[in-house]
């Protein structure tokens, strides 16, 4: 059934995708995060991140979906891979900073931050953060 749904998901989507099938996984992934089924959709998610490596969403899509699922570990590994995709992108550090402060290493998470804060300034999230931490 669900490889039935994700094919007609794939092709019924008619707008343009770099990789229908990773955009149809992150579909049915993000339908399972807001139904709180966090295991189902990182499962999804991790389809989407296999199908599309490159994909700087689907991984941060998994990185929520293992938060929510208490899979910390797995959380930072992604949080990494996204730094590592996007190094210049104030919301991919972010991300990280929080991810590295929930795994209680305040100092790299300050790093991240201020990495963060310096990329974009006006970006008052980035700054509450990193008074935060």
């Amino acid at each position: 059934m669900a490889k039935k749904a994700l094919a007609a998901l794939a092709e019924d989507d008619t707008a343009p995708h770099d990789n229908p099938t990773a955009h149809a996984h992150t579909v049915m992934g993000t339908a399972l995060l807001n139904e709180r089924k966090s295991d189902l959709a990182a499962a999804q998610f991790l389809l989407a991140v296999k199908a599309d490596p490159q994909n700087k969403i689907a991984r941060l899509d998994l990185v929520e979906a293992y938060t929510r699922n208490a899979q910390d570990g797995l959380a930072l590994a992604q949080g990494r891979e996204v730094v590592k995709l996007a190094p210049g992108d104030a919301l991919s550090h972010r991300v990280l900073g929080a991810l590295l402060a929930r795994n209680h290493q305040p100092d790299a998470a300050v790093q991240e931050m201020q990495t963060a804060v310096r990329l974009d300034p006006g970006d008052a999230d980035n700054q509450v953060l990193l008074v935060c931490n």
